[in-house]
């Protein structure tokens, strides 16, 4: 089964660097010993939203800690993680939808957690 890691740049690079970064997102994913399949990616209003089609099938958990190693927007990790303690990741990673607007003080703790299993 192929997982799918979302991510949102809010910057809009020139067509070269563009290119690069690409290229290095998936020397990432290859780094923790994953298999990229295909990258799609779409302009927005500030930047684009990326989509990277993962070989592996990557439990809730370890998508966010992906997302985040490929520079997903901090905001999203946020909310990620928020609904990885709800159980509703699956349903709401989303790039285009309105997010849950609310912090937990356990928040650091979680990105701390996700942070050292990449390290």
């Amino acid at each position: 089964m192929v997982s799918i890691a979302k991510c949102d740049l809010d910057f809009k690079p020139d067509p070269l660097l563009l290119s690069e970064y690409i290229y290095t997102r998936k020397v990432i994913i290859v780094a923790m010993g994953y298999t990229p399949i295909k990258v799609n990616y779409v302009e927005t209003e500030h930047g684009y939203h990326f989509w990277y089609h993962i070989q592996e099938n990557l439990d809730d958990e370890d998508l966010v800690c992906l997302q985040f190693v490929l520079g997903d927007d901090l905001r999203r990790l946020e909310y990620n993680v928020l609904r990885l303690q709800a159980n509703v990741f699956n349903e709401f990673n989303c790039l285009f939808s309105k997010k849950i607007k609310r912090r937990t003080r356990g928040i650091k703790r979680l990105i701390f957690r996700l942070l050292t299993r990449v390290l």
